[in-house]
């Protein structure tokens, strides 16, 4: 992927500005974003056009649209699994609006679209067990999510499966990325980033879990997963559709077993407490990624305490 106008919407998110990032060194990179989460400073450093706008209300400019020939569609609301059982409502909104906004913007155009679906689609049924088995894509059917973050991007897969026009379309469930630059924000922030956090803020800021930790999760450095994000768009060069394939890494852990790895990598000496909070009720959330290894070579090799280790 060289030399490509490049469009990618949440562009100086977490992911959006590793993936601009990377993109940048061989491509006309545009971002598109509201920074209610991204943080400009994450992308000052990037040689690429940044545009201030909220898609979720207004509509992309006409001169951007013309001259894009690629997009990674990021852009949504996003948070911890409490922020999206405390907002189920502005999370559907949102998401749904932001969605539309962006097809509507180019299925008419020959472009080729990356659109950044997510495991949370799945349904809850086959995740309420400790040792459910991994995820697998045709799982996604019979619906039955467990968040309304997981209905707007199932909904908007399935958009993308009834589509007939000129975009190319792939599409990736990503599966707990991780790795530098992600929110630290206590209350919003996605489990590794807030762990590490509290270990920075220890002793003033309690190390602790707001669950018995018992669930089980997989996480993927973020290295990894733009890797697969590039090479299944790269895919569109000699296909019409690539996906939803999941893009994870395909072991587990339990968020105390987590906890207590963050640590001993960070502080052994913490004490560490367990917070019931919450009930959690996906109790075992993990992919299968024998698919995307067997139609695009691609698997994720970074360990889980490598990854971290990256990271503090």
């Amino acid at each position: 992927m060289q030399n490509k106008n490049i469009l990618i919407t949440g562009g100086a998110g977490f992911i959006g500005s590793h993936l601009a990032e990377r993109l940048a060194e061989n491509n006309n990179v545009c971002i598109l974003d509201n920074f209610s989460r991204g943080k400009k400073s994450d992308i000052d450093h990037i040689d690429c056009a940044v545009v201030d706008i909220d898609l979720a209300s207004k509509d992309i400019p006409q001169n951007i649209i013309d001259r894009t020939q690629i997009v990674f569609h990021l852009a949504s609301s996003v948070g911890s699994y409490k922020f999206y059982q405390d907002n189920p409502l502005e999370v559907l909104k949102t998401n749904t609006n932001i969605d539309w906004n962006v097809f509507n913007s180019f299925e008419s155009r020959p472009i080729n679209l990356f659109y950044a679906s997510s495991s949370h689609i799945y349904p809850a049924s086959l995740q309420a067990e400790i040792d459910s088995a991994p995820l697998k894509e045709c799982d996604a059917f019979p619906c039955d999510p467990s968040l309304s973050y997981g209905w707007n991007k199932i909904s908007s897969e399935k958009y993308l499966s009834y589509y007939s026009g000129p975009m190319k379309i792939a599409i990736g469930r990503y599966n707990g990325i991780y790795g530098p630059r992600q929110s630290l924000d206590l209350k919003r922030g996605s489990i590794i980033p807030v762990l590490i956090e509290r270990a920075r803020r220890y002793p003033e800021e309690p190390y602790r879990i707001i669950s018995k930790g018992l669930e089980e999760r997989s996480f993927c450095y973020i290295d990894d997963a733009i890797d697969a994000t590039i090479k299944m768009t790269e895919e569109l060069s000699s296909s019409n559709s690539i996906g939803p394939l999941n893009i994870g890494k395909q072991e587990k852990i339990s968020i105390k077993d987590l906890a207590i790895l963050i640590k001993d990598i960070i502080n052994p000496d913490m004490e560490f407490t367990i917070d019931e909070q919450i009930q959690a009720n996906i109790m075992c959330q993990w992919c299968d990624c024998s698919r995307i290894k067997r139609e695009i070579g691609w698997e994720a090799t970074t360990s889980l305490k490598e990854g971290i280790k990256k990271i503090v």
